[in-house]
């Protein structure tokens, strides 16, 4: 029997020079959950007559898709951010994104090594009683076996709480805020292969930042600057000692909110939805993370 078949969550990453360039891993990311697929498109041919059964078989070209999903904590690689939205910190979106290296564990077995893995999406969510998280949506350019045993490496810190994050909503505080998510989407284009074996480039184009939050119904506040179409300002800041991440979104528009009553000993939940938009573009950003 192997020493280990069990999965140790972690993934070794690196922040690529250029597209696909590759490079050893140099951070360590522990993770709930990671999977690449690839897919090798073959080309099979119909044979009409002679034998009833296809023909061919060549491989024309591969794709790499994926999620990982990862604790965000104080101690956090930063390269997640970089890739995912852009900028150097504070990261705000920019084009055009850097692609990563990604090395996954499995086990004590080995490992498998994907190069030019660009962040589609890039997901930050908590609600009460649980963690921060984020969820990155990746398309690579490849995909190849490792042999090799992954080193030892620290696994890191505790993730930021919802219970240690302060809820700003147009410049008051709220506490009452049970949800939260926010989303960068980056709209790749993810077919660029042209006569190539693997994909020569995938490009970032418009980034659009949406989300939502579910706050206790206590007064009809929310409410009124949804059906009024107001535009709105949401801050999120999880700190924990002297570190800490701060999500700023200076114009948001909330697209749709529902007041579900789920029984008589619950208490109202109003959740929205919101997209983040730039009136200026020279001096403002759909969305603004720093970490410090």
């Amino acid at each position: 029997m192997p020493a280990s078949i069990a999965a140790r969550g972690a993934v070794g990453i690196r922040r690529e020079s250029s597209f696909a360039s590759g490079g050893g891993i140099d951070s360590w990311q522990v993770v709930e959950s990671a999977n690449l697929t690839k897919s090798i498109v073959n080309v099979y041919q119909d044979r009409i007559r002679n034998t009833p059964e296809q023909i061919g078989g060549r491989a024309a070209h591969t794709l790499v898709s994926g999620q990982i999903t990862f604790p965000v904590s104080p101690q956090n690689p930063l390269q997640w951010f970089r890739c995912g939205i852009g900028g150097t910190g504070p990261y705000t979106p920019s084009r055009p994104l850097e692609s990563m290296a990604i090395e996954i564990q499995e086990g004590d077995v080995g490992t498998v090594y994907s190069s030019g893995d660009m962040i589609g999406r890039l997901e930050f969510s908590s609600r009460q009683g649980d963690i921060l998280r984020a969820t990155a949506t990746i398309e690579g350019a490849d995909l190849s076996q490792r042999a090799t045993t992954v080193a030892t490496f620290t696994s890191g810190d505790d993730p930021y709480l919802h219970s240690e994050a302060v809820f700003t909503l147009d410049g008051v505080v709220n506490s009452d805020v049970t949800a939260f998510s926010v989303g960068v989407e980056n709209n790749l284009v993810t077919d660029l292969t042209a006569n190539a074996f693997r994909r020569r480039d995938i490009p970032a184009t418009k980034a659009v930042v949406t989300g939502s939050i579910s706050i206790i119904f206590t007064d009809t506040t929310m409410r009124n600057r949804f059906f009024n179409n107001l535009p709105s300002r949401i801050t999120v800041e999880y700190q924990r000692g002297t570190r800490e991440i701060q999500f700023d979104m200076f114009n948001v528009k909330y697209d749709s909110s529902d007041r579900p009553l789920e029984g008589q000993t619950a208490y109202v939940l109003e959740t929205l939805n919101y997209t983040a938009y730039v009136d200026a573009t020279g001096d403002q950003n759909s969305i603004k993370m720093t970490v410090t």
